[in-house]
């Protein structure tokens, strides 16, 4: 038995970056015409095909496919079978039934014939190997989504290949379930056929993993893409409506914070106003006590020089005494009221 190869599966994940790109050639539409199922050369042979399967933004599942072609005639293999007019079938891919999609980036257009359940290369096979690239969707939503294929030629070993937390993947009986692989980082649920012969089905059974290795979820609610996120990150371990009652918990935690804050700073700009406010009345005041002193010591002066009578000295001292003790005694109430802090 053959041994998943490390150094395989990472030649495949550089493939697949590589379709990964939007083809020049653009989608195939299926032709309804009919197509032959494979080509009928001998010394056509399939040393590697490898299928990856990742789900899509939009609830699909987006299927990408390598096959390294080898043909061991001394010359290039042209195919046997019309199709499309004069041209003539040299390599045949079995395609799912529903696919959408289909883009064949290592051939030209004009090479490329799609039919409803297959495509058809019609450009020669050349001696030695050739490499097949292709990619196309199948729909999947909510519900299961049976893959079934068939091997058109003998091909050695075959990978099927899905990052973890995507899919949830059930193969045939035929099917070796090599678990979950690390490669370069990331974990990839793997599945291996050794030495399939010719119209050798296979089938895979495949759903959205809800379960995935964190939060559970069963009602449909959330997208593929956004569980494989969250399964994904850090807090996968976690369930996310937790974070969710943090978050609001904070963000009202934030508002009341914010709030009183505001509201200690409007206080202590109304007691700092308040302050101004008595030290203007105080020094105010003390400039009319001031006024009154030299006053009196004004009219004492002039009562002492006789420049006023006795009678007028006295009712104009009796009233500069009252204004100055009136003016003393709110003095001392302001400055009881600045020592309390009440005002």
């Amino acid at each position: 038995m053959i041994k998943p190869n490390r150094k395989i599966l990472i030649i495949f994940l550089a493939l697949a970056l590589f379709i990964s790109g939007t083809s020049s050639a653009g989608a195939y539409e299926p032709d309804s015409a009919a197509v032959p199922l494979k080509s009928a050369g001998e010394g056509i042979s399939v040393d590697l095909h490898h299928i990856l399967l990742e789900s899509a933004d939009n609830n699909t599942v987006t299927v990408r496919e390598v096959l390294t072609v080898n043909n061991s005639l001394k010359k290039a293999f042209e195919g046997e079978e019309a199709v499309d007019g004069d041209k003539k079938a040299a390599f045949t891919v079995s395609l799912p039934g529903g696919y959408t999609s289909l883009q064949v980036s290592s051939h030209s257009k004009e090479s490329v014939v799609a039919g409803p359940d297959r495509v058809v290369l019609t450009s020669p096979l050349v001696p030695g190997t050739t490499q097949v690239v292709l990619s196309y969707e199948m729909p999947i939503g909510s519900s299961e989504l049976v893959f079934a294929k068939t091997v058109n030629y003998p091909t050695e070993i075959l990978y099927v290949l899905s990052p973890k937390g995507q899919l949830d993947l059930k193969g045939d009986q035929g099917i070796l379930d090599y678990g979950t692989q690390n490669l370069e980082g990331t974990e990839y649920r793997v599945f291996l056929i050794e030495k399939a012969l010719p119209d050798r089905e296979f089938t895979l059974t495949m759903s959205p993993d809800r379960v995935g290795r964190g939060y559970t979820e069963k009602s449909g609610f959330h997208s593929i893409s956004h569980l494989q996120r969250w399964n994904s990150s850090p807090l996968a371990a976690t369930d996310p409506h937790m974070w969710v009652a943090v978050i609001i918990i904070l963000f009202f935690g934030a508002v009341a914070a914010g709030g009183y804050y505001l509201k200690r700073k409007h206080r202590e700009q109304r007691l700092k106003e308040k302050e101004e406010r008595l030290a203007g009345l105080l020094d105010e005041l003390v400039i009319r006590q001031k006024k009154l002193l030299n006053k009196i010591d004004s009219l004492d002066r002039k009562n002492e020089g006789g420049e006023i009578g006795p009678e007028e000295y006295g009712d104009l001292r009796k009233q500069y005494m009252d204004k100055l003790v009136r003016i003393k005694l709110k003095k001392k109430e302001l400055e009881n009221l600045e020592e309390a802090g009440a005002y």
